[in-house]
C-alpha cells in the first residue's frame, strides 16, 4: 500500500459528465453543452443548426486534502525543498471522507432542428471517480503512510464505503420532439449512448477490522472482511485505449414552457419580447451499465482474515501482480473469484426551473440528485444551485451559486461569446487565498447557422429581441 494511493486518487487522476456546467448548461444558446443535463435543450436553442467543435469540463472536489494557496514550496538558504505529501495539507475531523474526479470532452458533435423536431449525434471521452464514505482514521492512515504512531495498536472499525471508477468513449444519437399544448408546449426528448470503456474497477467495504502496529516489522492484520473488489485494468500503457468493458445508457428530458414567443423572427419587431414566462424540466441523466469481462478480477471477501507482515514493503507490480498478491493473502475459505462484472454508470435525477424576468434576464434554479441502485456503481455528486444571467444571441453572462453535495457553498461564473464558452462552476480557486479542495473549469468551441445568417444581408439578420 503506497503512502499517497489515497491522494493520487482525489487529486491526480485524470479519468474522463459527472458535472453539469451550471453556467451554461440551462441556457437557452447551451444546444450540445446542455444536453448532458437535460437533451430537451435541443428545442430550446433558436439556431436550426449547431456543430460543437470541442468543449470539456474538468473537476476536482474531496473533503479531506486541501492544497495550500499561500506558499507550497520551503526555501531554505536559497535551497528549494518540497514540503511533505507534495505541500498538501489533510483535514482529519470526525466526518466521512468524500471525493469525486471527472473529465469530459466532447469531439465534434451535430444538432439539427426543425420547429417541431431535433436531432444530434455526439461523440465524447468521459471518465469518473467517486470515493464514499471513508472512514477518517482510514484516510488518515492512506495521507499519512502506515508507518503514522498516534494510531498505532488502535483497532479501525471500517464501516461501508465505496469506490468506484470508469473511463470510456461514446457515441450518443438523440431525438427531440415538440408537442403543443394551446398556448404552451411541451419538449420531450432522449439521447441513446453507445459505450466502449477502457476501464473500470469498484471496492465496496460492508465492514472490516483493521489493525496497524507501526513498529519496526510493520503488521497490519484485517479480520471479518466483507467487501468486494473488482477491476478491468490495462496490464500497459500499450492496452490504455483497449476495449474492455462495452454498454449503453440514456438520458431522457421534458421540459414545459410556458407562454412561449410565436411569431415570425425573421420579420419580427425589434421590441423587446419575452422568449417564455417560464420553463420546468425534468431529466434523467447516464441510466446505463458497462459490462466488463475483456480481463476481469472480482474478488468477494466473506468474513476474510489475513496478517500481512512488512507490509510498507508490499508492491504489486502492475494487474498480474496485484491479482496474484489478493489470491495469495485473502482469497481462502468462502472466499469466491470471478472473471467479469458490471458497473452502472454516475446515474442521476434532475430537475430545472428557469424563469424569464424581463427580456434577456432570466433566473435558473437546478436540483441534481444522484441515484444510488443495489448494484456497484459510479456516484454523482449532489447539486442545488441557483443562477441569474443575461443572455443575448451573440452574448451571455450567468453567475451560478450552488450547494455541492449539501456542504459546499461555490460561487461561478460563466461567459458566451459568439463562438466561444468559458467558464467555471468554482470560483473560489482562482480569486481567493483559501486552501483548494478542488477545481471545476469548462469551455466550448461551437458555431451555428445564426453565426453566418448575422454576416448576411441586412434582411435575413434575426430582428426579434426574444433572441437577440
Amino acid at each position: 500500500m503506497k503512502r499517497l494511493l489515497f491522494i493520487s486518487i482525489l487529486i491526480s487522476s485524470i479519468t474522463a459528465q459527472g458535472q453539469v456546467m451550471l453556467g451554461i448548461a440551462n441556457s437557452n444558446f447551451a444546444g450540445n453543452m446542455g444536453m448532458g443535463l437535460n437533451p430537451a435543450s435541443m428545442l430550446l436553442m433558436p439556431y436550426r443548426w449547431e456543430a460543437n467543435i470541442i468543449s470539456g469540463d474538468i473537476f476536482l472536489e474531496n473533503n479531506y486534502v486541501r492544497y495550500p494557496k499561500q506558499q507550497v514550496m520551503a526555501s531554505t538558504e536559497g535551497t528549494t525543498t518540497t514540503l511533505p505529501h507534495g505541500g498538501l495539507l489533510d483535514t482529519y475531523t470526525s466526518t466521512p471522507k468524500n471525493g469525486h474526479a471527472h473529465t469530459f470532452l466532447r469531439l465534434p458533435s451535430f444538432i439539427y432542428r426543425t420547429r417541431e423536431q431535433a436531432f444530434g449525434i455526439h461523440l465524447a471521452l468521459r471518465g469518473d471517480v467517486s470515493l464514499r464514505n471513508i472512514a477518517p482514521n482510514l484516510a488518515k492512515y492512506m495521507y499519512e503512510g502506515l508507518e503514522y504512531t498516534a494510531l498505532s495498536g488502535a483497532p479501525i472499525v471500517v464501516d461501508p464505503f465505496r469506490i468506484a471508477g470508469m473511463t470510456w468513449a461514446e457515441i450518443g444519437l438523440s431525438y427531440g420532439k415538440l408537442i403543443n399544448k394551446g398556448s404552451d408546449f411541451l419538449i420531450v426528448a432522449g439521447t441513446l449512448n453507445l459505450i466502449g470503456a477502457f476501464q473500470g474497477l469498484y471496492f465496496y467495504n460492508n465492514h472490516t477490522d483493521l489493525t496497524v502496529y507501526g513498529d519496526t516489522n510493520m503488521t497490519m492484520t484485517v479480520n471479518n472482511m466483507d467487501a468486494e473488489l473488482a477491476f478491468d485494468l490495462p496490464s500497459n500503457q500499450d492496452e490504455a485505449m483497449t476495449i474492455r468493458g462495452k454498454g449503453a445508457s440514456v438520458n431522457l428530458g421534458f421540459t414545459y414552457v410556458s407562454n412561449p414567443y410565436r411569431g415570425n423572427f425573421k420579420e419580427a419587431r425589434t421590441i423587446a419580447r419575452k422568449r417564455y414566462d417560464y420553463r420546468f424540466g425534468v431529466s434523467l441523466i447516464d441510466a446505463g451499465m458497462v459490462f466488463f469481462n475483456k480481463n476481469a478480477h472480482v474478488y468477494t471477501f466473506n468474513n476474510s482474515s489475513t496478517q500481512l507482515d512488512s507490509v510498507n514493503t508490499i508492491s504489486p507490480v502492475g494487474v498480474d501482480g496485484l491479482d496474484a498478491f489478493i489470491l495469495n493473502e485473502f482469497m481462502t475459505g468462502t472466499n469466491s473469484i470471478d472473471n467479469s462484472f458490471s458497473l452502472i454508470t454516475p446515474m442521476a435525477l434532475s430537475a430545472q426551473l428557469d424563469v424569464c424576468l424581463a427580456p434577456r434576464w432570466y433566473a435558473n434554479a437546478t436540483v441534481v440528485q444522484r441515484a444510488n441502485p443495489p448494484a456497484p456503481h459510479v456516484d454523482f455528486p449532489n447539486i442545488v444551485s441557483v443562477t441569474p444571467r443575461y443572455e443575448t444571441s451573440f452574448f451571455e453572462i450567468a453567475l451560478p451559486y450552488s450547494l455541492y453535495d449539501y456542504y459546499l457553498n461555490r460561487i461561478g461564473v460563466a461567459v458566451r461569446y459568439r463562438f466561444l464558452v468559458l467558464g467555471t462552476d468554482k470560483l473560489g480557486p482562482y480569486v481567493t487565498d483559501k486552501d483548494v479542495t478542488g477545481m471545476d473549469f469548462y469551455f466550448g468551441i461551437k458555431l451555428s447557422d445564426y453565426d453566418f445568417i448575422r454576416k448576411g444581408k441586412r434582411g435575413r439578420q434575426n430582428q426579434c429581441d426574444a433572441y437577440n
